[in-house]
């Protein structure tokens, strides 16, 4: 995710949209869960969770985690299909 490039833009809200469209329609389309991650990717106002088990990612640059459980050729498919909605929904308008 470029939040270097764009600091201004929100692309939590823009990959989330309204009432998480944007996310359950991706999601849908290919078939995997995607997930936001990194920092940024959750409100940790008072950085109480960085550090805790299942919160070590909020350490890291904000990305994306696509995960599938799918035949091997399938996968292969579909994170392309994924990367190419991810890439439009990161474009800033």
């Amino acid at each position: 995710i470029p939040i270097d490039t764009y600091p201004n833009f929100n692309f939590v809200g823009r990959l989330l949209g309204p009432l998480l469209n944007s996310l359950k329609r991706v999601e849908a389309t290919i078939g995997c869960h995607v997930y936001i991650r990194g920092k940024w990717s959750i409100k940790d106002i008072d950085k109480k969770l960085r550090g805790r088990p299942c919160y070590e990612h909020l350490n890291d640059a904000p990305h994306i985690l696509i995960e599938a459980y799918l035949p091997t050729n399938v996968i292969v498919i579909r994170l392309r299909q994924a990367q190419q909605i991810i890439k439009e929904l990161l474009k800033p308008m």
